[in-house]
């Protein structure tokens, strides 16, 4: 190593110094000035005084400064004596890097210790912070070069300005607002209203002047201001994507005018009774299913609409003719057709496992075929659909449920498969158009009141055998039929109606 002849003059002139005046401070090397600490012997650089190590500063793979330091001392920050640049790291899409410190390792977090009693020559790398690196946004008129706003959004967050304007609702940003990767400028959109404001924390409506109703923005719709005005003038509503959910109950309830609902992909709950008694809806439009739907039904390839109290449709749906239920449709929930009186006809996907209680009560059905992929059938599922004509039962149900045609006035032919064990309470009660109805072999139970007040005529049990009726009203008599009794078609289907009606029967 060369030999620093003038550092050491000056270190023996310090030291002179202070035993003539008693100071105690001790110039170390380091705090020489650069051009002292570089004259050597020779005329070379870069060697260390007598008693000293050397600390070397990296970034990354690059060396910004080395100094030497007496055995035993701390080693000051070059950037913070102004000796070097602060070092920097280049940002990625994403993140940012700041220079907070060293460490001993590079890639490592910073460290207050690595320059802290240095023993030994040692290297020292740039430590960074990291943050989510941030984006401009700009926001544009529709004239495209008035500035409305500008603002910084972090990395894949999503902008969600919703600038105002007098005489106008604001319709919406071009493109669409979506996740940040980059400096990025929107233009605004307007349209002329009647009315508009908030409908939520983030979310927004506007009127045209020919009552179509648009909710926009992001999140839950919590309120429902247009209720107070247009309750019976607003003839579309529109809710575009974004926002999540009507939270609000009977957002759109009573408004008769309506005749079109578009709701969005993102919408993932509807408070209850949201359309109920909007008679003249004639079409609901879901884009997640490409078709015309109602939101109830279950779907393999989207989350279930939860929705609140009764359903959000309730009597109100004019779609006319035959009701196509999606391939990817596995179960069509509670309330889910009720008092969708222009739907005559249904067929259902192989995928559908699952209906479920009073789905269709007081629909509009003439025939219905329940395939054997249905295994599970819900209470009163038909209940009160006057226009009912027939049901054939699939191989998939066992059990006819309680209630699931009591009231269907017009229905005359009823098919159960041979594997049907039980026919539940009040299941075909008063279908006064039913006159003739076999009971299989393999049925053991007929529940109270099956088919009380019935127009049975004629009732053919393939097993006469072993048949008891329990009383349910007044009394507890066990009744024992016999084989002579119901082989005789007219008076077993007078048994059911109206004799033993309001009793239980099984059979040994």
């Amino acid at each position: 190593m060369a030999e620093n002849v003038l550092g050491s003059l000056f270190q023996d002139i310090a030291d002179a110094i202070r035993s003539k005046t008693g100071g105690t401070d001790k110039m170390a090397p380091n705090d020489f000035p650069d051009e002292i600490l570089s004259i050597t012997v020779g005329g070379g650089g870069g060697g260390s005084a007598e008693g000293c190590v050397t600390v070397t500063f990296m970034n990354s793979d690059t060396v910004l400064f080395t100094r030497p330091v007496y055995v035993g001392d701390d080693c000051p920050d070059p950037v913070e004596q102004g000796r070097i640049e602060t070092p920097a790291k280049e940002s990625t899409v994403d993140t940012v890097y700041t220079h907070n410190g060293w460490t001993a390792a590079d890639g490592a977090i910073a460290s207050s210790a690595v320059l802290k009693n240095i023993t030994e020559d040692k290297t020292v790398y740039a430590a960074y912070s990291k943050s989510v690196r941030k984006y401009t946004v700009t926001y544009y008129d529709e004239d495209g070069t008035t500035v409305l706003y500008t603002e910084q959004v972090a990395y894949g967050n999503t902008p969600s300005y919703a600038p105002t304007k007098d005489g106008a609702a604001f319709a919406g940003w071009t493109p669409t607002l979506s996740p940040v990767t980059g400096d990025v400028s929107y233009t605004a959109s307007w349209i002329t209203a009647l009315d508009g404001g908030t409908c939520g924390d983030t979310a927004y409506w506007t009127l045209s002047p020919q009552y179509e109703l648009t909710i926009y923005g992001t999140g839950a719709v919590t309120s429902k201001p247009w209720q107070t005005n247009y309750k019976t003038k607003i003839v579309s509503v529109v809710i575009e994507e974004g926002i999540t959910s009507i939270s609000t109950t009977m957002a759109f309830y009573g408004d008769s005018a309506i005749t079109n609902v578009t709701l969005p992909s993102t919408l993932t709950e509807i408070g209850g009774d949201a359309f109920q008694n909007t008679s003249k809806i004639t079409a609901v439009h879901i884009p997640s299913m490409n078709m015309w739907w109602n939101l109830r039904l279950v779907s393999v390839s989207s989350s279930p609409l939860v929705m609140g109290g009764a359903a959000a449709f309730i009597n109100n749906v004019g779609v006319t003719g035959e009701l196509v239920i999606p391939d990817d449709v596995t179960e069509i929930r509670d309330y889910q057709f009720v008092g969708w009186k222009k739907i005559t006809s249904i067929t259902f996907p192989e995928r559908v496992t699952s209906i479920g209680n009073s789905a269709f009560y007081r629909s509009g059905l003439t025939s219905v075929v329940i395939p054997d992929t249905i295994t599970n059938l819900g209470i009163q599922v038909f209940r009160q659909t006057y226009s009912l004509r027939s049901i054939q039962f699939g191989r998939g149900i066992t059990a006819i449920p309680s209630g699931v045609c009591d009231g269907c006035s017009y229905l005359s032919s009823v098919v159960l498969p041979d594997n049907i064990t039980s026919i539940s309470g009040s299941s075909f009660g008063s279908c006064t158009a039913l006159k003739n109805f076999t009971i299989p072999n393999s049925v053991t139970k007929i529940g109270y009141a099956a088919f009380s007040s019935s127009g049975l005529t004629s009732a053919t049990f393939e097993d006469t055998d072993g048949w008891t009726v329990t009383q349910k009203v007044g009394g507890t008599a066990v009744v024992q039929l016999s084989a002579t009794d119901l082989a005789d078609p007219a008076t077993a289907a007078t048994y059911l109606k109206s004799t033993y009606h309001y009793y239980e029967w099984t059979k040994a």
